[in-house]
C-alpha cells in the first residue's frame, strides 16, 4: 500500500511539473512610453530658463518622441521573473533669444537623445488566466547622444497584462522613471 501511495505521489508530482513547464516562462515585449524623466527635465528647464532670463529665452517647434522600449523577461516560477530592457528617446526644439519688443532671434537647435540598457526584476502579485497584475523595477545606465553616461531607473508599481495567456497579449504599466508615467504595448509569451 505504501508503494502504491508513493507511486501515486510521484505521478502527481510529475504531472504538476509538466503543467508548470507548459506555462509561458518567457516574454518579449515592445512598449511606448510618455511623460518620462527626460521630458520632465526638458519642460522644467524651459520653464526655469524663461523665468531666470526674464522671458528673454524660449523654445519653439518642440518634438518629443516618447520612449520606445524592448524587454525580455524570464520567469523562474509563477510569480518572479528577471530580464533586461533597452530603450531610446529623442527630444528636439529650436531655441530663441527674445528682445524687449518680443522679436525672436534663433540661437540654434536643442537636441537630446538617450539610449539606455538596464536589468530588471518583475513580480506578479495577482495571476489569472486572462490577466496578471505585476510590479517592475529596473536600474541601469543611459548614454546621451553627445556621449554623457547617466543613470537609468524605472519603478512601476502597478502594471497589468491581458489577453489569452499564451501568445500575444497587451500590457499597460504605470510608474516613474526613464520609461515614463505610462507605458503601453504588446508582449509575446512563450
Amino acid at each position: 500500500m505504501k508503494k502504491l501511495l508513493l507511486a501515486a505521489a510521484a505521478l502527481a508530482a510529475c504531472i504538476g511539473m509538466n503543467a508548470q513547464t507548459s506555462q509561458a516562462r518567457n516574454e518579449f515585449s515592445v512598449g511606448y512610453s510618455q511623460f518620462t524623466v527626460l521630458e520632465g527635465a526638458y519642460l522644467f528647464g524651459g520653464i526655469f530658463g524663461a523665468a531666470f532670463s526674464l522671458g528673454h529665452f524660449t523654445f519653439d517647434n518642440t518634438v518629443m518622441t516618447g520612449a520606445l522600449s524592448l524587454e525580455y523577461h524570464h520567469f523562474t516560477n509563477d510569480w518572479f521573473g528577471y530580464g533586461g530592457l533597452v530603450a531610446a528617446e529623442y527630444i528636439t526644439s529650436d531655441s530663441y533669444s527674445v528682445d524687449g519688443d518680443g522679436n525672436k532671434t534663433p540661437n540654434g537647435k536643442y537636441n537630446m537623445g538617450l539610449a539606455s540598457a538596464a536589468p530588471l526584476a518583475i513580480g506578479k502579485w495577482l495571476r489569472r488566466e486572462k490577466f496578471n497584475l505585476y510590479s517592475k523595477l529596473a536600474a541601469g545606465v543611459g548614454l546621451t547622444f553627445d556621449g554623457q553616461v547617466i543613470p537609468f531607473f524605472q519603478v512601476s508599481p502597478l502594471c497589468i497584462d491581458f489577453g489569452p495567456g499564451q501568445g500575444w497579449n497587451g500590457f499597460v504599466e504605470t510608474g516613474f522613471g526613464m520609461q515614463g508615467l505610462v507605458t503601453a504595448g504588446i508582449k509575446k509569451k512563450f
